[in-house]
């Protein structure tokens, strides 16, 4: 029987950002920011040192808001 690879189907949780973390897509952080604490889903390909938001500015090219918090 063949088999077929659907590659990574589903989120996973990682937790805390780290900037020394290399990240996947569909990898789901928490980051805080300008003291709001949100999740972000990686989008791009697999990326270390790319922080999801820098003084409320998002990293769209290797990030989308998963849930946005509040300050």
């Amino acid at each position: 029987m063949a088999t077929i690879d659907l590659g990574k189907i589903s989120f996973t949780q990682k937790g805390d950002y780290a900037s020394g973390t290399s990240y996947a897509v569909k990898d789901v952080v928490q980051h805080t920011d300008q003291n709001e604490t949100s999740s972000f889903v990686k989008i791009g390909s697999t990326a270390t040192g790319q922080a999801p938001q820098t003084n409320g500015t998002l990293n769209s090219s290797h990030w989308a808001i998963f849930a946005k918090g509040t300050s």
